[in-house]
């Protein structure tokens, strides 16, 4: 799924306006919402199918677009931390009491609270402030080098590649 994003992205990236780029990741959010529906209703999986799955990276494109510009990324810091207690509780309640009920409308929503969420992690991080934790804890030591020893092993030393 992420290689048909990458793919296809900095395609609409060259093709399209910064207004119809936030159009384009908004369609894609809600789309891929109408995609799941349908395929949850038909007994489809919904896991591999790349529009059913496109809301994630939408968010994070959508983001990107939009931290761009300090009007925008400040009306959306200031709905984030409005929104960012009641969805996590409803994507929350999603996951324990509606997990496995087999309803296609709330499995398909319930994909796009968690991409949300993801989404309001990032924004809170980006966006430091007095009372505001996430950047302290996302952007810790700790973490970054969690992260460095994660994808090292996954890079072996590049002598190992030519067989040295």
């Amino acid at each position: 799924m992420e290689e048909h994003y990458y793919l296809l992205w900095p395609l609409v990236v060259l093709l399209f306006s910064r207004r119809t780029l936030m159009i384009f990741s908004l369609s894609l959010i809600a789309g891929a919402v109408l995609v799941r529906a349908i395929f949850l209703s038909a007994g489809l999986d919904v896991f591999t199918f790349t529009l059913c799955r496109m809301d994630t990276l939408a968010f994070g494109s959508l983001l990107a677009i939009v931290f761009t510009s300090n009007i925008h990324w400040q009306t959306i810091v200031l709905w984030t931390r409005r929104l960012v207690l009641p969805v996590a509780c409803v994507a929350l309640a999603s996951f324990f009491f509606l997990s496995g009920t087999g309803n296609p409308i709330l499995q398909a929503f319930k994909y796009t609270l968690f991409a949300l969420m993801c989404a309001y992690v990032i924004v809170l991080t980006l966006s430091p402030g007095r009372w505001n934790p996430a950047p302290r804890v996302f952007c810790g030591g700790w973490l970054r080098s969690m992260g460095n020893t994660s994808y090292a092993c996954m890079f072996p030393p590049v002598h190992l590649w030519a067989g040295n």
